[in-house]
Parts: structure tokens; C-alpha cells; sequence
């Protein structure tokens, strides 16, 4: 019996690992600086330790304008590049719409801000 709850077990850490590892490894053949799971972990406990603004300029300052990063297990591109931002946010917005996962947490004034409004809501 301990046999089988030990190879169970086994079974299912090992899926865990790949799956995780899987979710983590989306940016490796995109040629973008990105966060790895070890980074990602440091800078969510920075996130709940240290101001929000200082967390953000360092993660600005170590990987760049244009990162890759994750909500979660998905994947998410940090752009601090103010023509990219434009580009993306003005010129091309119809193609970047539903940009966030965020639309479904926080409060109503939250869920109404225009940075989490999506298609013809947004407009």
C-alpha cells in the first residue's frame, strides 16, 4: 500500500514539474529577455515585500524596455517602450484589444478602468 501511494505520488510531482516547466519555457525560443521560473518567484515575493513602484523599475532597469514575464503560468510581454506602447495602445489597438486577464479580479472600479476594458466595451 505505501509502495503504491509512493509511486502516485511520484507520478503526479513528476507531471507537476513538466507542466510547470512547460508553462515557463514559452518565452526560450522567441529571442526575448524573459523571467525564469526562479525569477519570476524572487520578483512576486518582491511584489508582496517592497513598494510596487521599486519592484517595477528594477525589473525595468534588469531586463529592459521589452520583456517577457507571466501572470500566473501565462505567458505576458511587459512593453515600457513608450513608441511600442503607442503603437500598440493607439495605432494597432484593434489588434490588442483583449490584452488582460485582469478583467475578472479586483472591484467594479477596477473591472471599469480602461486599462482592463476590452472591445466594444472599451469603446
Amino acid at each position: 500500500m505505501l509502495a503504491a501511494f509512493v509511486g502516485v505520488l511520484t507520478i503526479v510531482a513528476t507531471l507537476l514539474f513538466w507542466w510547470v516547466r512547460r508553462a515557463f519555457s514559452f518565452w526560450n525560443d522567441k529571442g526575448i529577455t524573459h523571467l525564469s521560473l526562479r525569477q519570476y518567484m524572487r520578483f512576486l515575493y518582491d511584489l508582496y515585500t517592497k513598494p510596487v513602484n521599486k519592484v517595477i523599475i528594477q525589473a525595468y532597469n534588469q531586463y529592459g524596455r521589452v520583456y517577457g514575464s507571466y501572470q500566473g503560468l501565462a505567458p505576458t510581454l511587459v512593453v515600457g517602450d513608450p513608441d511600442i506602447l503607442r503603437e500598440v495602445m493607439v495605432t494597432k489597438f484593434k489588434n490588442f484589444s483583449d490584452r488582460s486577464l485582469s478583467q475578472s479580479l479586483g472591484t467594479e472600479v477596477w473591472k471599469k478602468s480602461i486599462m482592463n476594458l476590452s472591445g466594444e466595451e472599451w469603446k
